[in-house]
């Protein structure tokens, strides 16, 4: 609890093992409907709802099957300790792709070493990392 003696988390509920076995985008879409208005993350300042998480990560689902090939693929995201950093591979994954966070304080020359291995379809970032993403991925 908070000192306004708000619970920082909803309560729990549980889920079926055929629940557990759905995707991950479609589980949160049902903590979404339970919950729309609880906190869902804080970083600082910032907060988000369940309704505002689910908003961010279809958007981020939506921009990746836009912008990769069908079917299974990887997609890298360079993102700090920051909601993008939850959003991202959230949305990776309700696009269907593996996600693979790349640490963005690791040198350039590990980073370019994961993007050559990894070969991922798309690199999310923002643009704080921006001239790093297009260094790495060159």
């Amino acid at each position: 609890m908070n000192p306004s003696g708000e619970s920082r988390h909803p309560a729990a509920f549980p889920l079926e093992r055929s629940e557990l076995e759905q995707p991950i985008g479609d589980r949160l879409a049902r903590v979404v409907e339970q919950f729309p208005d609880h906190r869902a993350l804080e970083c600082g300042d910032v907060r988000y709802t369940y309704r505002e998480l689910l908003a961010e990560v279809r958007r981020i689902a939506a921009a990746v099957a836009g912008n990769t090939p069908p079917g299974p693929g990887c997609v890298a995201n360079l993102v700090d300790h920051s909601p993008e950093m939850v959003f991202c591979p959230l949305g990776v994954v309700t696009a269907g792709k593996a996600s693979l966070g790349i640490h963005p304080g690791l040198p350039a020359s590990a980073q370019r070493e994961i993007i050559q291995d990894a070969l991922p379809e798309l690199l999310l970032t923002t643009a704080e990392h921006e001239p790093r993403a297009l260094e790495i991925t060159a």
